[in-house]
């Protein structure tokens, strides 16, 4: 009589060392919060897993992997704030933060451009540019003194100039008439007459 082979035992032990080093990987990626939302899960998981497999195959199974999140892991989330704090909310004067100013899944407008659209269904340019985008122009004149915040337009051609807002007193001081500047903005919209861009800063470079 021919003996049936048993089904091997599952391998719990390397799907705990895949996750525990994608969770590591994750602790250095500078994305904002990923180190808790990805990292600190991706680990947990590989800490069961470990467990699984050493209750499923014996201590030996799970016990290396286990031991290395216990005690790798901290050091490695320590290791990684510095790499993490790069990508910070908190930003210098005339900056803006990473999370909303990543210049690569930004679209890029001119000053013309944006005029030009609203030249039209101002509603449909204001649903166009509602999303965080880069503004370029040039400056067309810079009014810094006053209690309100600075303001900056942006030359359009045969358009009205395109109004910046936002901007910090100290970025602000750094511009000129003529000089050519990309901002990040968070929106374009229409208000009044005017076409305004909102919350607006120099653009990484």
């Amino acid at each position: 009589m021919n003996a049936v082979a048993a089904p091997a035992s599952k391998s719990w032990a390397p799907i705990a060392w895949v996750l525990l080093v994608l969770g590591w990987i994750a602790l250095f990626v500078p994305v904002p919060q990923l180190a808790l939302r990805a990292g600190v899960p991706l680990i947990a998981a590989s800490i069961l897993f470990s467990i699984v497999a050493m209750k499923r195959r014996g201590a030996r199974a799970g016990i290396a992997s286990l031991l290395a999140a216990l005690v790798l892991s901290p050091a490695l989330y320590v290791a990684g704030a510095s790499t993490r704090d790069n990508a910070a909310t908190k930003a210098a004067p005339g900056s803006v933060p990473f999370v909303r100013t990543a210049a690569a899944f930004r679209p890029t407008f001119t000053a013309v451009e944006l005029a030009g659209e609203y030249t039209g269904d101002h509603a449909k340019a204001d649903a166009q540019f509602s999303q965080p985008l880069l503004v370029t122009g040039m400056v067309a004149d810079v009014r810094v003194d006053g209690p309100d915040s600075p303001v900056a337009h942006f030359a359009a051609g045969n358009f009205a100039p395109v109004e910046l807002r936002g901007l910090t007193r100290d970025f602000a001081q750094t511009l000129s008439p003529g000089q050519q500047v990309i901002l990040a903005c968070d929106r374009v919209h229409i208000d009044g007459e005017i076409v305004a861009a909102e919350n607006c800063a120099k653009a990484p470079d």
